[in-house]
């Protein structure tokens, strides 16, 4: 089976954010089997046949709209009789990888309080219902904007997707690489929890691990500590709150998790090499 997965990268990924499809294609042109470090929300605009979908196979017709995770072997599999008479299948797709979502995340204070309780699901999601709808509607949109109109959109979607309450697991991955699924683990555990008080402990009981394993264990997956890691997720949000709100910076130092004022200023300009106060004047001097 591996023989048959098709290499697919996100096209352009220098120059693009995220990747948006709407076109139609042959449909001998659409994918074979394949997987990729990315998520894909795909919805069917023409067209109808059978999906694979990790461990699971299901019949889709036109409307369905599917949010793929990283890496999940799929294959949307068309039937020849629904192509329109051009042989011509159409469906849009929206996909970014995973460091789109953790930077937006970092970026904008507003979407951490959007996907705020959000966990990153491991398995296949199908919408159904209204949450189904306003996907579709959104993508529809989307093909009538330009580029720059597009990131607008995607963050907009973003919560959407993530947080919609009707939906249905369609299929989990054959088998999902320990460490990427540990990763993403600690991203959302990092997400949830980088306001308060971390230990160490905490986080690597959520991925099965005793502190000294897991301390070993990240640094040799992302190349610096945990402790190192969430620091900069912190010093990264606060930064979005001195350039975008007027909030103090004692209660910015609280709301990313420092309660002790010269410390959160320590720490602040160990990283980015100014006070906080200074990099807000410099920011503000930008506008």
């Amino acid at each position: 089976m591996i023989d048959n997965i098709t290499p697919y990268e996100l096209p352009d990924e220098d120059h693009y954010s995220f990747f948006f499809f709407d076109r139609p294609i042959l449909i001998e042109e659409e994918a074979g089997l394949h997987q990729h470090d990315a998520w894909e929300l795909t919805s069917i605009a023409q067209g109808y046949g059978t999906l694979i979908s990790g461990d699971e196979v299901r019949l889709f017709k036109e409307g369905d709209t599917v949010l793929m995770p990283p890496k999940i072997l799929h294959q949307w599999i068309f039937d020849p009789k629904s192509t329109r008479a051009d042989g011509c299948i159409r469906f849009l797709k929206l996909a970014f990888r995973p460091n789109f979502l953790s930077q937006c995340l970092k970026l904008f204070p507003e979407m951490q309080t959007a996907m705020e309780g959000v966990e990153l699901p491991v398995a296949a999601q199908q919408f159904q219902g209204q949450s189904k709808h306003q996907l579709r509607r959104r993508l529809e949109a989307m093909s009538s904007m330009n580029n720059l109109e597009r990131v607008g959109a995607a963050l907009q979607l973003l919560p959407i997707i993530f947080k919609a309450t009707e939906k249905m697991e369609i299929g989990r991955p054959k088998y999902i690489e320990r460490n990427v699924f540990r990763l993403q683990m600690v991203s959302t555990f990092v997400m949830k929890r980088f306001r308060h008080k971390v230990k160490l402990e905490e986080v690597a009981r959520e991925v099965g691990m005793n502190r000294s394993a897991f301390c070993t264990w990240f640094k040799q997956q992302k190349g610096i500590t945990f402790n190192q890691f969430l620091t900069d997720f912190r010093i990264t949000t606060a930064c979005g709150m001195l350039r975008d709100t007027d909030m103090q910076i004692s209660q910015i130092g609280c709301n990313v998790g420092y309660d002790d004022l010269p410390h959160f200023i320590h720490i602040f300009s160990q990283h980015i090499g100014m006070s906080p106060s200074n990099y807000r004047k410099q920011q503000s001097s930008k506008l």
